[in-house]
């Protein structure tokens, strides 16, 4: 779960001019 958080920060902490239009999430194994 970690690693998700560190997706959300890194994606939060960027400049305001950079648009996060979607963040994916896969599981290694395979869709849910």
């Amino acid at each position: 779960a970690s690693d998700i958080a560190e997706i959300v920060w890194s994606a939060l902490s960027m400049s305001p001019s950079a648009v996060m239009e979607e963040i994916i999430i896969r599981p290694q194994l395979g869709d849910l």
